[in-house]
């Protein structure tokens, strides 16, 4: 019996199943061998359906191996999903809260402006000339959400980051589309709040498909996979010790949350 799948279909399962591995030896060679895997099935850019030759018996035998270790991981917790136990789901005031959490600096995580710095880097070929860069985060700065720097109504920001030397706002989107002027508005907030200071606007979406802002010259957009890169590529550069397991599972799982709303 054959399977018919596509490229696309494979790549967005194993992309799917490495946030959802738990940090263990074992997965660690599972997911190994599925990279392999995918590197090979998704080698060819064709729309075509890949045809799968299955052997039943050689499956069968695969997953028994495979059950003993998900049942035990499962007993351990490796499956929970606090973000989806908590109920957040796609509610852009909670999501706009817990990613303050992850960019505020003197925030519980404990990882100071890491996480910032390392979003900043995840997107710097798009940052035009006088948006704030990493180096400037050094002087220190503060994490507010949903604030209004000109003291009135229309003038709310959903994450205001304040330092010495640069202003940034982060107008956070999931579901809802921005509105007409609306961006330029942001950029106009951000230039009258910053005081002389670098500033810029970052504009949080699910695609970039459609998204014109080549005339908003401090505004750059991005995507929850970018956050979600961003945390991730802290979880590669951070192994597992004793002392950091509870943060990177959490982190894990919110890479996890942030990728579904691509």
């Amino acid at each position: 019996m054959q399977s018919t799948l596509t490229p696309l279909d494979l790549h967005n399962f194993f992309a799917e199943l490495r946030l959802s591995m738990a940090p263990t030896s074992f997965a660690d060679g599972l997911a190994t061998f599925f990279e392999s895997l995918e590197a090979t099935l998704y080698s060819s850019s064709s729309s075509q359906p890949v045809l799968i030759s299955v052997d039943h018996n050689s499956l069968e035998q695969f997953l028994g191996v495979l059950q003993g270790p998900l049942n035990t991981a499962k007993i351990n917790g490796a499956f929970l999903d606090v973000w989806r136990i908590a109920g957040v789901g796609q509610e852009e005031l909670r999501n706009s809260a817990i990613l303050a959490w992850l960019l505020d600096r003197s925030e519980t995580h404990g990882q100071g402006d890491l996480f910032l710095k390392s979003l900043l880097n995840v997107i710097s070929d798009r940052l035009p000339l006088g948006f704030p860069q990493p180096s400037d985060l050094d002087m220190g700065y503060n994490t507010f959400l949903e604030t209004y720097p000109l003291g009135n109504s229309e003038s709310r920001i959903d994450i205001d980051i304040s330092g010495p030397n640069f202003i940034l706002f982060v107008e956070v989107k999931i579901n809802a589309s921005e509105r007409p002027e609306q961006v330029a508005r942001y950029r106009r907030l951000a230039e009258e709040a910053s005081n002389g200071r670098s500033f810029g606007v970052l504009f949080l979406c699910r695609s970039l498909a459609g998204l014109e802002l080549s005339e908003h010259d401090r505004v750059v957009a991005l995507t929850w996979r970018d956050v979600s890169a961003c945390i991730s590529s802290y979880l590669r550069d951070n192994p597992a010790t004793d002392g950091n397991r509870v943060l990177r599972e959490i982190l894990r799982q919110l890479a996890q949350h942030f990728s579904k709303f691509n």
